[in-house]
């Protein structure tokens, strides 16, 4: 194979394995747990999920003496995912932000 085949085919592989690891992700590791790893599709990868910013959703008055601030029933989050694969001599590595939002009572 030419070298640009072998990068289309690596490329290829890559982006697969990114897609299907946000999705994973997604569903799992910034509710449950902070870190994972593994290997698919041959690469080994680790993805960390940090929080960046917790808030709760802003209120706003709507006529003076209402109260306003963040105290409203949900949550706002914020997180900083970070995913590295390897594969042989490929080291990568992506990252992305992720916003969530959940009801606190």
């Amino acid at each position: 194979l030419g070298l640009i085949q072998t990068q289309q085919m690596r490329y290829e592989d890559i982006y697969r394995v990114v897609l299907n690891l946000k999705d994973y992700i997604d569903a799992d590791i910034c509710q449950k747990k902070m870190n994972i790893s593994g290997t698919l599709n041959d690469f080994e990868f680790k993805a960390k999920c940090r929080q960046e910013v917790q808030r709760r959703i802003y209120v706003k008055a709507f006529k003076p003496g209402d109260m306003e601030g963040n105290f409203g029933d949900k949550m706002v989050r914020l997180f900083k995912v970070t995913i590295t694969l390897k594969k042989e001599n490929f080291k990568k590595e992506y990252s992305y932000q992720k916003f969530t939002i959940k009801r606190v009572f």
